[in-house]
């Protein structure tokens, strides 16, 4: 089984994984970019589209460098969260104190 095969599956049971930054190339080969924002402050939040459903890809901006992968069945629920992400990001800027726990399974 290959590493993007292997990643899948634990996707696809867990909802989540993380992956090291080295491997965004594979990933981005594998599925297809719906939609990209640049969050300038942890990298670009993508939604992909590919076999298993639509999957949320982040970068968190805790000085790791390592990507974070979420799976949701519908893209509505996927664009949902997607623009919760970019609302947090956005109150960041304003000095809010948010932050994101990047790691959690989020409901799909």
């Amino acid at each position: 089984m290959s590493s993007i095969d292997s990643f899948i599956s634990v996707l696809s049971r867990e909802g989540v994984v993380v992956l090291p930054g080295s491997d965004e190339a594979e990933v981005l080969r594998r599925f297809d970019v719906i939609q990209e924002t640049d969050t300038l402050m942890a990298g670009p939040i993508r939604i992909l589209s590919g076999e298993i459903g639509f999957i949320i890809m982040e970068y968190p901006n805790d000085g790791t460098e390592v990507i974070v992968l979420h799976l949701f069945k519908t893209l509505g629920k996927a664009e949902e969260v997607f623009q919760d992400r970019l609302a947090i990001y956005e109150r960041m800027w304003d000095g809010c104190g948010c932050k994101i726990n990047y790691y959690e399974s989020l409901s799909s």
